[in-house]
């Protein structure tokens, strides 16, 4: 049995609007998940999460990071491979890292840039931070 195209088109456009809906909630969320990364609720005593980047000026994705981070207001310590040597020798002391953009966040080593990766390593890294500060209360 085939539906008339009327109802197929009405069932199309539903569909997509219902997928665009779900999209604008998803990105809703996203930003709502950096707004929290960038000004974090954590009491001071537990200290903002530590960012560390490698990178290089060549490296769009290394562009893409930086431009992200500043654009959120996330505080951040940048190394530039290509010119500091004592960088480049760090970065390659981390275990299986050979590639840039590289990030140390708090304890966890990371390599390449998605803003919703960065954003759930940032956001597990803060709320380790505030379970430790419990624990020691």
């Amino acid at each position: 049995m085939t539906l008339p195209r009327r109802r197929t088109g009405v069932l199309i456009g539903v569909a997509l609007a219902l997928l665009l809906v779900g999209s604008f909630f998803r990105v809703r969320k996203l930003e709502a998940d950096v707004q929290a990364v960038a000004h974090p609720t954590q009491s001071a005593a537990a200290g903002p999460v530590s960012i560390e980047l490698w990178g290089a000026p060549w490296c769009g994705g290394c562009r893409r990071a930086k431009a992200w981070l500043d654009a959120k207001g996330i505080p951040y310590v940048e190394y530039n491979i290509d010119a500091d040597p004592d960088a480049r020798a760090r970065l390659r002391g981390f275990t299986n890292v050979r590639s840039i953009p590289a990030w140390k966040i708090d304890d966890q080593i990371l390599t390449g840039f998605s803003e919703e990766g960065i954003t759930n390593a940032i956001a597990q890294a803060s709320a380790k931070r505030a379970r430790a500060q419990a624990q020691a209360l």
